[in-house]
Parts: C-alpha cells; sequence; structure tokens
C-alpha cells in the first residue's frame, strides 16, 4: 500500500506462512516478491484467513518488487499500525490475532457459532473449514479455549 488506507493498494500476492512465523514465495523458501511494484516506499499488509489481518506501521522500502531489509513484526506491538493490533505470546514475541473463522475483520459470536460450533470435531479442510484457529489440522476446544475466547471482541486495527 502506498498509504495505510485499503484504497492505496498497489500490489497483491499470494505466500506462505511457515510454522516459525516466516512468510515466503509459494515455493516455500524465497522471498516474496511483488512483480510491477514500482520501487518506493509501501505498506506491508498481512492478511490470513482467520486471524486479524495486519498492516506495517511504518512504510518500508521495495526496490524491484522486494523489501530491501527483513521487516519482523514478532518483535513488537509497534511493528504494526494501530494500538495493541497483535497477540502478546509471551517471550518478546507477537503475533497475528487468531479467531476470526468468517474473515470480516472482528472475532466475534458469528465466528463461534456459525462456524466453530459446526465445525467442531472435524478435520481441517482447507476448502471448507476456517476454525483451525491453532492450524494443528484438527477443530476442538484448544481452538475455542486458546483462541476464540481470549480473542473474543478483537477487531483489525487495518482501514
Amino acid at each position: 500500500r502506498s498509504g495505510i488506507d485499503a484504497s492505496t493498494i498497489v500490489g497483491r500476492r499470494a505466500a506462505f506462512l511457515k510454522s516459525d512465523g516466516r512468510i515466503v514465495d509459494l515455493d516455500g523458501n524465497n522471498s516474496v516478491s511483488f512483480t510491477g511494484v514500482p520501487n518506493g516506499n509501501y505498506y506491508l499488509g498481512i492478511h490470513h484467513r482467520n486471524h486479524l489481518s495486519i498492516v506495517s506501521a511504518a512504510p518500508l522500502s521495495f526496490s524491484n518488487g522486494n523489501i530491501t531489509t527483513d521487516y519482523d513484526f514478532t518483535t513488537g506491538q509497534d511493528k504494526a499500525y494501530g494500538t495493541n493490533p497483535m497477540k502478546d505470546i509471551g517471550g518478546g514475541k507477537f503475533a497475528m490475532i487468531g479467531g476470526d473463522a468468517n474473515g470480516d475483520g472482528t472475532i466475534n459470536a458469528t465466528d463461534l457459532n456459525n462456524y466453530w460450533i459446526p465445525q467442531n470435531g472435524t478435520s481441517y479442510n482447507y476448502q471448507i473449514t476456517t476454525s483451525d484457529f491453532n492450524l494443528d489440522g484438527t477443530i476442538n476446544a484448544t481452538d475455542l479455549n486458546s483462541f476464540w475466547i481470549p480473542n473474543n471482541g478483537n477487531s483489525t486495527q487495518v482501514p
């Protein structure tokens, strides 16, 4: 994004979020590159299917479609735009807030009643289930108790 607002999106890419928190290209190893994005400074937004979206607190330098320096959202709340836009997971690390089963930007009763309850006890299927909040392949009480309940009432701060 050339600015914080969604109307300023200049490029978009699918990527993989690895278990160690790194975001990589679809080959699973290389950095994500944005074809057609002119050199300049841009805000980097991260959207995940059932977590609240975040965007970098400051613009990052891009050259030839790539971020010129590593940016680590996990090191502090101040790395993402907004007031407490991420979850403190301990050990000085921060993460995206999980529990938004319908991807509307708010964790609320709809995510529980229309998604987690009917999907509880099932195995995760990327095409039809969205309530595996801890990404372990199973939808169960851990997703409810450790992710939906403590995050209920949170909304994304990405405009």
